[in-house]
């Protein structure tokens, strides 16, 4: 089957409303994922949004490596619909995590951690997939964690992140000024879903 075929089953599959949570899985991010996940940021629908600095494939390996991923209190994943590879999502200590974003605007309460969801193919989004990734990802972190609390942190112009989120049961906290943290607008929507 080619990719682009996949991609065309996967749509049909999306746009029936086909894809429950049954058919959306996670598997723990690896090493040979680090080219996908690093083509994935490149692309233009999620160039914009992505966290990191890392401008070269070796800085983005250091950083996004699971062995670098562990040290900073990262849990990654593989997203899967139907068996394909979708995107990549993880889950990190909200309190460990940039420290600098937190001073500004006060630490999260013991038991919160924050979450960040990449699809990596655009004719993927905006069809509600993201919605229900992330809700699929929620109940994971709350059945196997202690976490009372999930936070996300889109920033404004990232209308369709605070879309998702927000029909994932999120609420919108407040808007706050993360310049040292955010590559693009310096601002951050803190959203916020608990046990």
């Amino acid at each position: 089957m080619t990719a682009r075929t996949t991609t065309l089953a996967l749509l049909a599959l999306i746009s029936t409303a086909a894809a429950t949570a049954a058919d959306i899985s996670f598997r723990t991010f690896q090493e040979d994922d680090l080219p996908t996940l690093f083509q994935w940021t490149q692309a233009s629908h999620v160039a914009p949004w992505w966290w990191s600095h890392a401008d070269t494939y070796e800085k983005f390996v250091d950083e996004f490596s699971p062995s670098a991923q562990a040290k900073e209190c990262q849990y990654p994943y593989m997203v899967f619909v139907d068996g394909e590879p979708v995107g990549y999502i993880h889950y990190y200590c909200a309190d460990k995590l940039c420290k600098e974003c937190w001073e500004k605007y006060g630490k999260p309460g013991a038991g919160t951690v924050g979450m960040d969801l990449v699809i990596g193919d655009a004719s993927l989004t905006r069809r509600g997939l993201g919605t229900r990734i992330v809700d699929a990802f929620v109940t994971k972190i709350f059945s196997e964690t202690d976490a009372t609390r999930i936070i996300a942190d889109p920033t404004p112009a990232n209308t369709a992140a605070i879309r998702c989120f927000a029909k994932a049961g999120f609420a919108r906290v407040e808007e706050i000024d993360a310049s040292s943290c955010v590559k693009t607008t310096g601002k951050i929507v803190l959203m916020a879903r608990s046990r």
